[in-house]
């Protein structure tokens, strides 16, 4: 075996490999936290990780409609984990601007807290 084709199967191996490492991790967290961006990055990295090897699967080349198809799935790779990237840094940006806080004042006034509020007299009663 040359050194282009070993360089090229140990770079194919390590793709696979990290790919396969973080699908499974981005799934562990999907679970815990069941947000749709860590789905398709997910998903995405679990296509990219058969990506990679089915050339090898095909006997080391693509006939045309193999390529065809690898191109799509490529294709459609991408645009998954593109979305779950965008997914990801909006949910992020929405976290950062900082949505309204419960008993916040209007315009930034001040304002007491519910809970600090003191009852210092019984309603009248009913009887």
């Amino acid at each position: 075996m040359s050194l282009p084709a070993f360089i090229y199967r140990v770079d194919g191996f390590t793709g696979t490999i990290v790919n396969a490492i973080i699908c499974v991790l981005i799934a562990k967290l999907y679970l815990d936290s069941r947000r749709r961006c860590f789905l398709f990055i997910s998903i995405g990295s679990g296509i990219g990780a058969v990506l990679i090897v089915l050339p090898e699967m095909q006997g080391g080349g693509l006939s045309e409609g193999g390529w065809y198809f690898d191109m799509v799935l490529r294709f459609v790779c991408s645009v998954i984990w593109l979305i779950g990237w965008w997914l990801f840094f909006q949910d992020y940006t929405n976290g950062i601007k900082g949505r309204s806080q419960p008993c916040a004042a209007p315009n930034g006034g001040l304002v007491t807290s519910v809970a600090n509020l003191e009852i210092k007299e019984r309603p009248p009663s009913a009887s």
